[in-house]
């Protein structure tokens, strides 16, 4: 197969891990080029697969994206994860819909409209702090921190004047200062885990803040509700990183990434091979 690793024109290179995996597939004798989806140089008309890997900066212009994942599936070539999985998880709203199936997830509201709406939801739910996010982005960009009867001091509402973007108001979970667990797995199954820990006095576990990774074995209930997560998809994906922070009272799900997370195969023995199967066999 003639197989392109998605990257971007901000980072358009492969990472330490996306360099295993194209090392993995040329072993299988598949050709593997470097795609920038919104570069100057590689036509994805000519590749047979293509691998959203690295492409951090679609957020910057999501319809030129989306516009590009068209294009793309039009020239015939079979994009991983499926195009329609990924339209659907861009939208970090997509966890108002697992929430539904009974995934746990940090309580939240979708784009108050207002100040009052916002305080009436803290005092609701009890909340005292809580993270503000744009329903789509990336590495933490314009996430910050808000505070219950700090809102009119505070430019709430800054996200979306800015481009647009609405945004969602979630319940801050103190016990992410132990780390995110992510949970990689590739065709359904579970291929590897690591942790993401925030820097001293920072809440964002982003390399950009200071954030460190580390290898680790994630705890069998983390498994358990992490399959519970992928089940609870609309469809299966070949790859998944599933983020999960343990509470006192159970897994609660941060994000599904379906859509360029990092996968730290460096950090996992022989897990490059293990997505270079998965993509052979969807792809095949």
């Amino acid at each position: 197969m003639r197989v392109a690793l998605v990257t971007c024109a901000a980072y358009p290179d492969l990472t330490e891990s996306d360099a295993l995996l194209a090392d993995a597939l040329r072993r299988r004798n598949h050709r593997v080029v470097v795609l920038p989806w919104n570069g100057e140089t590689g036509r994805p008309e000519l590749t047979d697969v293509a691998v959203l890997r690295s492409n951090w900066d679609y957020h910057d212009d999501l319809d030129r994206f989306l516009a590009w994942l068209v294009d793309v599936e039009l020239a015939g070539t079979r994009v991983l994860n499926d195009p329609e999985l990924v339209r659907w998880n861009f939208d970090k709203r997509y966890l108002v819909e697992l929430a539904a199936k009974g995934i746990a997830v940090p309580r939240m509201v979708d784009a108050p409209t207002s100040v009052e709406s916002l305080e009436s939801w803290f005092a609701e739910t009890g909340c005292s702090t809580a993270v503000r996010k744009p329903a789509w982005g990336a590495s933490g960009h314009l996430v910050d921190i808000l505070r219950a009867g700090e809102s009119r001091s505070t430019d709430v509402f800054g996200v979306e004047a800015q481009d647009g973007r609405p945004f969602l108001v979630q319940e801050f979970v103190d016990s992410i200062s132990e780390g995110e667990h992510a949970l990689v797995f590739f065709a359904g199954l579970l291929s590897h885990s690591f942790i993401r820990l925030p820097s001293p006095r920072e809440f964002r576990v982003n390399s950009q803040y200071g954030g460190r990774v580390e290898a680790t074995t994630a705890a069998p209930e983390l498994v358990h509700f992490a399959q519970r997560v992928l089940e609870a998809l609309p469809s299966r994906p070949t790859y998944a990183r599933v983020d999960v922070v343990a509470t006192a009272a159970g897994p609660v799900l941060m994000e599904v990434e379906l859509n360029e997370p990092s996968l730290c195969l460096n950090l996992a023995e022989d897990s490059a091979d293990r997505f270079a199967t998965a993509i052979c066999d969807v792809a095949q």
